[in-house]
């Protein structure tokens, strides 16, 4: 995925990720293994059919979800997302952008007035 995300299901139920792999708005639906490999042109154990690309299909038909959502695109609407985060190593952020893909919507990091030092023990001792 180029983000780092990796992920991994089990070996009777695979791990759906709905996925915007072209930035266009609209998400495909993928399933991976327990290894976190892709499943592709077959069955998957849970019984789904999924294209040559990996996509989930239904009668042939690939499933997709807008992920862009009205937030997104600056207009009011009731299925706006906003996803506010604070992280002072990124792997809050990260956990954000990856709740983005599957909700949409539009990320707001929260900053500290007066940041966070790098020490873990200064950070602790500040909170």
């Amino acid at each position: 995925m180029g983000n780092g995300a990796y992920h991994a299901g089990s070996e009777s139920s695979p791990s759906w990720q709905w996925l915007d792999g072209k930035q266009d708005g609209v998400a495909e639906c993928y399933a991976f293994d327990a290894e976190g490999w892709m499943y592709a042109a077959t069955s998957t154990p849970d019984g789904y059919q999924v294209n040559g690309d990996g996509a989930w299909t239904e009668n042939g038909i690939v499933q997709t979800r807008n992920v862009s959502g009205a937030a997104s695109q600056g207009t009011s609407g009731e299925n706006d997302v906003l996803i506010a985060y604070f992280s002072r190593t990124n792997t809050t952020k990260r956990a954000a952008e990856l709740i983005q893909q599957q909700a949409g919507g539009v990320l707001f990091e929260i900053r500290p007035a007066d940041p966070y030092p790098e020490s873990y023990s200064a950070t602790t001792e500040r909170v």
